[in-house]
């Protein structure tokens, strides 16, 4: 059995979380990182972070730990990092993410071409284009062969984010990921089984408290 990780904010923890966690107590024991009050995005947690502790807990989680404030509101490079090092420090030896293609081998070249030298050396002749650097990257990406559209999904880059940060400081951690199922991410759309968390974070600002029960 593995000592399985998994980075995340939980705000809030709704069913495709629950899903990611059930998938990871398939191969173990479940170790989470996650954010504290203060998120990526820059704004307070939803819901207090011993709260969505306790959320996870209920969920399969046999261990909840704290991202620290200066990476949980960071970069992605940076969350990352900060995540990964915890987990690895942990005893991890899987890292479990979800992801809208599904494939590691995918993810995992995604991750070597954004590293390599070509990929440094091409990147500012398609900045000169005066495109955004997202856009640059996007394309620089895909010429050197990544495949198309791997960058436009927000799971994607948090994954080869994981992945490269494992490869920087020099982790064993074998990866598994889940197929993102339902609505995209920050997508408002109204699924049966699955929604967004920023549409759930909307909803409980507007206390409608039922919405937000049945995800």
């Amino acid at each position: 059995m593995s000592v399985v990780g998994i980075v995340a904010e939980f705000n809030p923890l709704h069913n495709g979380h629950k899903f990611l966690l059930e998938t990871a107590k398939k191969y173990g024991t479940v170790v989470c990182v996650i954010s504290g009050n203060f998120v990526q995005r820059g704004d307070t947690a939803i819901v207090e972070k011993g709260v969505r502790a306790q959320m996870a807990l209920k969920c399969g989680a046999d261990l909840v730990a704290e991202l620290p404030v200066c990476y949980s509101m960071s970069t992605a490079q940076n969350f990352a990092l900060g995540a990964v090092s915890i987990l690895d420090a942990l005893g991890c030896d899987m890292l479990l993410f979800g992801s809208e293609c599904g494939e590691v081998d995918i993810l995992r070249k995604a991750s070597s071409i954004l590293e390599s030298q070509e990929f440094s050396q091409k990147l500012p002749l398609n900045l000169n284009g005066g495109i955004t650097f997202a856009k640059a990257r996007q394309i620089t990406a895909e010429q050197l062969g990544v495949e198309k559209g791997i960058l436009q999904g927000a799971n994607n880059n948090l994954a080869i984010e994981y992945i490269t940060a494992c490869h920087n400081i020099g982790s064993k951690m074998q990866f598994k990921t889940v197929k993102r199922a339902g609505a995209t991410h920050d997508s408002r759309e109204i699924d049966e089984k699955f929604v967004s968390a920023s549409l759930l974070r909307e909803k409980l600002l507007q206390n409608d408290l039922e919405f937000a029960k049945k995800y």
